[in-house]
């Protein structure tokens, strides 16, 4: 039992928690982001972002790269982004909750008036009926022009059909005349 404690007690391969040394592979705080530095306190570990990280590429500061094993390690604050941890590197995507290739309107350059419906976007048709903005252009059913003709906001097909030459779509098929 105590060797197998002391062999727990050894340098963790990433240098979290109380390792013999600074300047290791860590994901938080003293150890900072660089290979392991097995030279003892004050090393200089390539890359190394803690107390005895200070060579190339290190400041001492944390300000490199940020490393990450899951997802929540990548939370930059910021609503608008989707945060990713990928082979240990953060990467930020702009957010699109219903993955229908439309930002929220709510962030920069964002389109899409509804993020939580696929079927409501910017390049969606307009469908008359179920009281949506549903190609967000900022008015819904009766009221878009997309359903002008639709037999719900008002036309009324003529039983006698489309008459060519009145510049009327008599029969409400949303063309005018006989084109």
């Amino acid at each position: 039992m105590v060797l197998l404690t002391a062999a727990a007690c050894g340098r963790t391969p990433f240098g979290i928690g109380a390792d013999e040394g600074a300047g290791g592979f860590g994901l938080d705080g003293p150890g900072g982001d660089g290979p392991v530095d097995d030279d003892g306190p004050g090393g200089q570990a390539p890359g190394g972002q803690g107390p005895g990280g200070q060579g190339p590429g290190g400041s001492g500061e944390g300000g490199g790269a940020e490393i990450c094993v899951i997802d929540a390690d990548c939370d930059d604050g910021d609503f608008c982004t989707t945060d990713v941890c990928n082979q240990g590197s953060c990467e930020f995507f702009s957010k699109d909750s219903d993955d229908d290739g439309f930002v929220d309107v709510v962030c920069d350059g964002g389109t899409d008036c509804n993020d939580l419906n696929p079927n409501t976007n910017p390049a969606a048709p307009e469908i008359c009926t179920d009281a949506d903005d549903n190609d967000c252009n900022g008015v819904a059913d009766c009221n878009d022009p997309a359903c002008d003709f639709a037999p719900v906001c008002g036309c009324t097909p003529d039983p006698n059909g489309e008459n060519c030459t009145n510049g009327i779509d008599d029969d409400c098929d949303t063309t005018v005349d006989c084109n």
